[in-house]
C-alpha cells in the first residue's frame, strides 16, 4: 500500500502539471488571437484602400512625359514642383507629378463648370493646401479625379465625403519622397515660413 501513495501523489502532480501547461497554452492562443485582430485593424487604418492602385513608374526630372493612367499618378516630370492649393486653372501633368512625388493629394475637375471649380475650391480651403493641389484637367474620362503616387479615385460626379476621405487618408503619406510637400513654401521657389 505505501508504493501506491506515492504514485496517486505523482499521478495528482502529473495531472495538474498537465492543466497548468493546458491554461498556459489556451491563455497564450488566446493572447495570439487578440494580437492577430488587433494587426488587422490597424493594417487597415493605415491603408483604407480607396480608389484603385496602380503600377508605379519611376519619375526622373527630365522628359519623355509619358504615363500609364490619365491624369497620371507617377513618372517622369519637371524639376520644380507646382504650387499648392486651388489653381483655377489647367493643371500640368509634369507638375504636379512632382508635387505628388513629394506626398501630394492632386484634385483634378473637369474645365468649364464654375459650380464645380467652386465646390472644389471651398474643399481645398477647408482641407488647407499643404500637400494638396487641385486644378481643371480636359483629358480625363471622369468628371473628377483624385490622385496620389501610384493610386487614383475616379468619380462621375463632385463627392465632397470620397474626395476628403482619400485626400484625408493619402495626402502626404504616399510617394517616394513623401510627406516633403508639408515642409514646402505653397509655391515652390518662395522662401517657406513656418
Amino acid at each position: 500500500m505505501r508504493s501506491g501513495l506515492p504514485r496517486r501523489g505523482a499521478a495528482a502532480r502529473k495531472e495538474r502539471q498537465s492543466s497548468s501547461v493546458g491554461r498556459y497554452v489556451l491563455i497564450g492562443l488566446g493572447a495570439v488571437i487578440v494580437i492577430a485582430i488587433v494587426l488587422v485593424f490597424v493594417l487597415r487604418e493605415g491603408d483604407p484602400d480607396l480608389g484603385s492602385r496602380v503600377p508605379e513608374i519611376p519619375g526622373l526630372h527630365q522628359p519623355p512625359y509619358s504615363y500609364n493612367t490619365n491624369p497620371p499618378t507617377s513618372g517622369n516630370h519637371v524639376a520644380i514642383p507646382g504650387r499648392y492649393g486651388f489653381w483655377g486653372a489647367p493643371l500640368v501633368p509634369e507638375q504636379v507629378v512632382h508635387n505628388m512625388e513629394h506626398g501630394a493629394a492632386v484634385i483634378w475637375y473637369a474645365p468649364d463648370d464654375p459650380a464645380l471649380a467652386g465646390s472644389v475650391n471651398g474643399l481645398v480651403r477647408e482641407l488647407g493646401s499643404g500637400c494638396l493641389v487641385a486644378g481643371s484637367y480636359a483629358s480625363m474620362g471622369f468628371p473628377v479625379v483624385i490622385t496620389v503616387w501610384g493610386r487614383l479615385l475616379e468619380l462621375p460626379a463632385y463627392d465632397e465625403v470620397q474626395i476628403r476621405e482619400f485626400v484625408e487618408a493619402y495626402r502626404g503619406s504616399g510617394g517616394p519622397e513623401a510627406g516633403l510637400c508639408w515642409n514646402e513654401p505653397l509655391v515652390p521657389g518662395e522662401v517657406h515660413n513656418q
